[in-house]
């Protein structure tokens, strides 16, 4: 669904559609995630997760839930 590219050190842009979706390693165990579409902020407040992988999880399911909310 979503090819991500890694911009720097510890930051993931993916590009889908009209979406940009990223993660962002902020500390030790610490990711922050958003999605925007249209350059508006979709899922942009979220809590941390653990993990790199589990936080592209959830900004994919975002966009999952927006495209069926259409």
């Amino acid at each position: 669904m979503v090819e991500w590219k890694l911009q720097d050190d510890n930051d993931y842009v993916g590009l889908y559609k009209n979406y940009i979706l990223r993660v962002e390693q902020m500390g030790p165990q610490k990711w922050w995630w958003a999605v925007y579409k249209d350059n508006e902020d979709l899922c942009y407040d979220n809590p941390f997760v653990r993990n790199l992988d589990y936080g592209k999880k959830l900004a994919e399911q975002c966009v999952r839930e927006d495209e069926t909310n259409c």
